[in-house]
């Protein structure tokens, strides 16, 4: 292979490798994160303030717990198993496993810049109480909303 093909076969590829860095955080891992993160955009363009997890992740899970990669692992007795963040540890993004009996789980994740709002559960939570509350927004174009704490 010549020297000039050679170098246009990895400018090819530096410029495929960006291109893919560039629009990772808009791929969603599942048709069920897609799902989720679609039906959540819809709930904050209708305007709400509260969103019902078990209304927007399908699925008999029973508990929905954070998964940020500043946590690392995160280690559940009652399932004894170990599960691996499903966000990055970033500053401005939000993961979520939703676990269901059996200990499998489905995941959602995303950015203030991909998908344009943050999700805090503050460790797990029930399914019955899986309802996250909009407390403030982090920028002007992203909304952070937090599980509602109960009274």
């Amino acid at each position: 292979m010549s020297i000039s093909k050679m170098l246009k076969s990895l400018f090819v590829a530096f410029v495929g490798l960006i291109f893919i860095i560039l629009i990772w955080d808009w791929i969603p891992t599942s048709v069920d994160e897609y799902h989720f993160i679609n039906d959540v955009s819809k709930q904050l363009a209708a305007g709400k303030k509260e969103l019902r997890l078990p209304d927007l992740m399908p699925g008999d899970w029973e508990m929905v717990c954070e998964s940020h990669g500043y946590d690392g692992p995160l280690y559940l007795k009652q399932y004894n198993k170990t599960y691996s963040p499903v966000a990055p540890p970033q500053d401005a993004v939000w993961g979520l496993i939703f676990i269901s009996k059996d200990g499998s789980y489905k995941s959602a994740a995303g950015s203030c810049r991909s998908t344009r709002f943050l999700l805090r559960t503050n460790g797990c939570v029930k399914r019955e109480k899986a309802i996250v509350i909009k407390e403030k927004d982090y920028s002007s174009e992203c909304s952070v909303f937090d599980v509602e704490h109960e009274h």
